[in-house]
């Protein structure tokens, strides 16, 4: 008590000192009887009720997004759809050729060698990839759409010309290499 007490005996020298206006002094004189100035617990309820207006504004810019969102969404799938529509089978090797990595890539040597070594043939007699030289790129197309790459390839055993293909894998966005013999992009 002797705390509000004197808290009270310096708001009021405050006042006197222009420090405070009145109006000031009974605002702080009421907090402090009222609490000790410390905030009082509302209740649940009271808390909703304050907040009301809070939650009518936020749902309505919720519903605002939600409705443009519904409008906009099969807008832009049905211009993306028609814009696919209108590619040329060029234009659709281009754009997918253009996600494959190029033949000579670190990605694709790393590739190569694991499908070699990786083999169920390569483990019978212990393949291993010593060097792969003269990567060349020999086109994109086909159905899939694949990018046809060749290679020398030179192992324990010896040195073979071998091609292989990249394709897109769907899975985790990356790509799918297939050995076999030299070849190039269907005409």
């Amino acid at each position: 008590m002797s705390d509000q007490i004197d808290a009270l005996e310096r708001l009021a020298k405050l006042r006197e000192q222009g420090c405070l206006t009145d109006e000031e002094f009974k605002a702080e004189k009421a907090k402090l009887l009222n609490g000790g100035g410390k905030p009082t617990r509302k209740s649940v309820a009271e808390a909703w009720e304050e907040t009301a207006d809070q939650r009518r504004s936020m749902w309505g810019n919720l519903k605002w997004q939600l409705g443009v969102l519904i409008v906009l969404a099969p807008m832009l799938g049905y211009a993306g759809w028609t814009q696919l529509q209108k590619m040329t089978p060029e234009q659709a090797t281009k754009i997918i050729g253009e996600r494959l990595p190029q033949c000579a890539s670190e990605d694709v040597r790393k590739a190569l060698r694991g499908a070699i070594e990786g083999s169920p043939a390569s483990k019978l007699v212990a393949i291993e990839v010593v060097e792969i030289a003269h990567i060349e790129e020999r086109g994109v197309g086909g159905e899939p759409i694949k990018r046809y790459c060749a290679a020398d390839v030179s192992t324990n055993g010896g040195t073979e010309h071998i091609g292989f293909t990249l394709r897109h894998s769907d899975e985790d966005d990356g790509f799918i290499i297939e050995t076999g013999e030299d070849m190039g992009p269907p005409a």
